[in-house]
């Protein structure tokens, strides 16, 4: 009984680890999700400037 407490007790420690690591991951997600929204600007500006460009060809 004591050898199966005690490897709960490591189970139990694994899984705040992985809670850990999930954390993480969602903050990187987020960093992510803000670049993104970075380059999709970036991305409009891109094509603003295509549009001012075909204008001053024709």
């Amino acid at each position: 009984m004591v050898q199966f407490e005690a490897m709960n007790t490591k189970l139990d420690a694994n899984n705040i680890q992985l809670a850990a690591k999930q954390y993480s991951l969602r903050l990187e997600v987020k960093h992510i999700k803000l670049a993104t929204k970075n380059v999709k600007f970036d991305t409009k500006i891109g094509q603003h400037e295509a549009k001012i460009g075909q204008l001053e060809n024709e």
